[in-house]
């Protein structure tokens, strides 16, 4: 399950990439002066309009397990109304149009159905990892090259400044690109190298849980400013996300495993 919702939420990192800088619409109050958005969304709802990250993620974070039919029917019902509360918020919120929300809406159901079916077809044909994990950091760069290379819209509001800052939407692809990257990567490895296994009790598999997630934080937070002041621009923050994901994926299941491992060998010299 877990690696079918990160497949398929670095599916979406990358269409939205792709989408949000090639169609450059922008926010509903810059083309219509009648939108009147909630000033506390303002400071995250950056950037262009079309389509709905928000509900993206949404879809593949929580509308990707209402998709699997081996959970129960109220739970799958109650994922998808998470999902459909996320996007009616940002119509709520005056930061999105309802073509942003419902594009993304479908968007992220097409790829959640296309990570289902990576997933189930890798279950017939586990040596063909590398080549979906080839595809997939192919895609990335290619999201990269072309964030950096693309010509942006240049218009500028009544006090001259510029209503979308390519240098940010191109650096948000770069972070996009960065995350999706660092998934292909992390995943791979840790299918070749860890193989690792959702076992113990209840109290074990929660106290992985909270390393995992202590893990990721020291990564989110120090080690990804460390990396933007030692590598600047739209470098060090694709590097910072690859890391990110790299660590989830890949290192903290490795970390685990390899506790795990030391803890049975210490027990069976005991006995």
């Amino acid at each position: 399950m877990g690696v079918y919702v990160l497949m398929g939420w670095g599916f979406g990192r990358l269409a939205n990439g792709f989408l949000k800088i090639s169609a450059c619409v922008y926010r509903p109050w810059v083309r219509d002066s009648r939108m009147l958005p909630l000033e506390e969304a303002l400071a995250k709802a950056t950037g262009y309009s079309f389509p709905s990250g928000h509900t993206t993620n949404a879809v593949a974070m929580f509308g990707g397990p209402g998709l699997r039919r081996e959970l129960s029917r109220s739970l799958r019902i109650g994922l998808w109304a998470v999902v459909l509360l996320v996007g009616f918020s940002r119509n709520w919120l005056g930061v999105h149009t309802p073509q942003d929300v419902l594009v993304a809406l479908v968007v992220g159901v097409i790829l959640m159905l296309a990570a289902g079916w990576v997933c189930a077809w890798l279950d017939k044909n586990p040596d063909k990892d590398v080549l979906v994990a080839g595809v997939i950091a192919l895609v990335s760069i290619a999201l990269i090259v072309y964030a950096a290379l693309k010509e942006y819209p240049m218009d500028y509001d009544a006090a001259g400044n510029l209503v979308v800052d390519p240098v940010k939407m191109a650096n948000d692809s770069f972070k996009n690109a960065g995350w999706a990257l660092g998934f292909a990567v992390g995943w791979l490895a840790e299918r070749r190298l860890v193989h690792f296994e959702i076992a113990g009790t209840v109290q074990q598999r929660c106290c992985c849980a909270v390393w995992g997630v202590l893990a990721l934080m020291v990564v989110y937070f120090p080690v990804t400013e460390l990396v933007k002041l030692a590598v600047t621009g739209g470098l060090g923050s694709s590097i910072a996300c690859f890391l990110q994901m790299l660590t989830i994926v890949f290192l903290v299941p490795l970390g685990i495993s390899r506790l795990a491992e030391g803890h049975t060998r210490a027990l069976d010299a005991e006995r």
